[in-house]
């Protein structure tokens, strides 16, 4: 019914005619049609309702990649509208994007950025759901660049594939303060060996993406590397190596992002795919490290606020947050999933599989936990927050991840098994220790695996995060999938 509302007073705005009386009769007809079918006034796609929280079907043909590397599809803007902008990779193979209105509760029609795109790392197939896109609205440009302030950029990349125009990256910029409909002509920054873009606009004005590329640093079998616009997007800067793996390993590096409220700091989290370990043909993800980016002194430095100096850094530079377990026979695997900041601490998500033992091993009884890093004192510190799990339907086993949707006090949204898949929690810290927050919603017929969240955050009204809902999953090469987008809508009556 908010969804016809709006409708409506869209409709009295635009169409103050002569006849009125005809587009009145033709509006009720409308109207009446929109309550018979269930997919016009959204009840079909409802999957959760109470007095503070609405869970919702966002799209039946959209995916996200993995957090944390995944390119952080979703972004908040309060300008003339009060809307939140989020993107995904579609069974169609484009890049696509929408916006929720968040004071009428107005899911926009489809917008295609991309078509033909998401090539898996082979260069043979479309379909590879690593390509989701990064999207974020310019609110720092300064001076003659001022005018794009409002506007949306969007990078997307694919997989890594080492074939021209088949492991691509590339940015678009919206022509419109606010609007999706039309976009500047893509900049191509790749046209191969590319994965994971993510775009962060720091206080001055400055733009950094970052982007994985494959076999082009000399000791990673990937890692990141970032280009810099100081013109809104218009032009960027060369590719450069921003950390490689310390030399003779050959491992492929992980990065996560995000800045502080006021893009002043720019947080980075790290950690590592360690190939033929423990055994040979068993590929482990281990260790966090972390650094960081101060715009007022275009610089780097460690979490103490010494200088780090320049990039590239070597993973053996930089500051160690978490050490994984390599007992034989008692390895761990860590993944980061999350990292946000305020001014002076970082707050790392990492979700970490215990005993595994090998890769193939998808034991029942290996626990799965979240855990949280933080510098405090001097100190980087980890705390056990609570039980995380992996897919075990759908043919989809990869960890279900997990964010951060509050820094006061600090909350994680998660996502724990269930008989049907999985559902999500939601985890807050308290002096005492961690809880399960109770009076989170609790999805009661959840079907498929969810996963794989992104958030702007639980302090603000209408759409908050998104996640994956995954029914069919058929793993390497990432091409054959089924996958809804589902949408977390924080309702009015929650807003004090």
């Amino acid at each position: 019914m908010e969804n016809l509302l709006s409708i409506i007073d869209a409709f009295q705005e635009n169409n103050k005619t002569k006849n009125s009386k005809v587009i009145w009769f033709l509006l009720l007809l409308i109207i009446a049609w929109c309550l018979l079918v269930p997919s016009c006034n959204g009840s079909d796609k409802t999957l959760y309702l109470d007095e503070e929280f609405e869970v919702i079907k966002l799209t039946d043909v959209g995916i996200l990649t993995m957090s944390p590397s995944g390119s952080h599809p979703i972004t908040k803007y309060q300008g003339r509208f009060n809307r939140t902008y989020f993107g995904y990779y579609s069974s169609d193979h484009e890049i696509i994007i929408q916006w929720f209105d968040n004071d009428n509760f107005f899911l926009s029609e489809p917008k295609v950025l991309w078509e033909d795109w998401g090539y898996n790392s082979a260069g043979d197939k479309l379909g590879d759901d690593h390509a989701n896109p990064s999207i974020i609205v310019l609110r720092h440009q300064q001076d003659e660049y001022a005018r794009h302030n409002g506007k949306l950029l969007v990078a997307a990349a694919e997989h890594c594939a080492s074939k021209e125009k088949r492991g691509r990256l590339e940015v678009k910029r919206g022509l419109s303060s606010e609007s999706i409909d039309r976009w500047t002509q893509p900049v191509s920054l790749r046209n191969s060996r590319a994965t994971y873009a993510r775009l962060i606009e720091m206080a001055a004005g400055r733009i950094f993406l970052f982007c994985r590329l494959h076999r082009v640093a000399p000791n990673s079998r990937a890692t990141f590397f970032f280009w810099q616009s100081d013109d809104a997007g218009n032009t960027w800067t060369k590719g450069k190596l921003l950390i490689d793996a310390n030399p003779y390993t050959d491992d492929a590096i992980y990065i996560t992002v995000d800045t502080d409220e006021d893009h002043r700091i720019l947080h980075v989290a790290a950690n590592r795919l360690d190939y033929d370990n423990p055994s040979k043909g068993v590929w482990r993800y281990r260790d966090i490290y972390y650094l960081q980016y101060r715009s007022n002194t275009e610089t780097w430095y460690f979490a103490n606020g010494k200088s780090l100096g320049e990039p590239p850094f070597s993973l053996g530079e930089l500051n160690t947050v978490y050490v994984s377990e390599s007992e034989p026979g008692s390895e761990d695997w860590t993944y980061i999933s999350d990292i946000k900041g305020t001014s002076s601490q970082p707050h790392i998500v990492s979700i970490t599989d215990r005993g595994r033992g090998s890769a193939d091993a998808l034991d029942d009884t290996r626990p799965i936990n979240i855990y949280y890093h933080t510098f405090r004192d001097g100190t980087w510190q980890t705390e056990k927050v609570g039980e995380s799990s992996r897919g075990k339907s759908a043919g989809f086993t990869y960890p279900t991840m997990a964010t951060l949707i509050s820094l006061d006090p600090v909350k994680i949204l998660g996502f724990i098994q269930s008989e049907e898949g999985t559902i999500p929690v939601c985890y807050i810290r308290l002096k005492k220790g961690w809880i399960l927050d109770d009076k989170f919603l609790e999805l009661s017929n959840p079907k498929g695996v969810h996963a794989r969240p992104f958030t702007v955050g639980l302090e603000n009204k209408g759409l908050v995060a998104i996640w994956s809902r995954i029914t069919e999953y058929h793993g390497t090469p990432y091409t054959e999938w089924k996958s809804d987008i589902i949408g977390l809508v924080k309702r009015e009556s929650a807003i004090e």
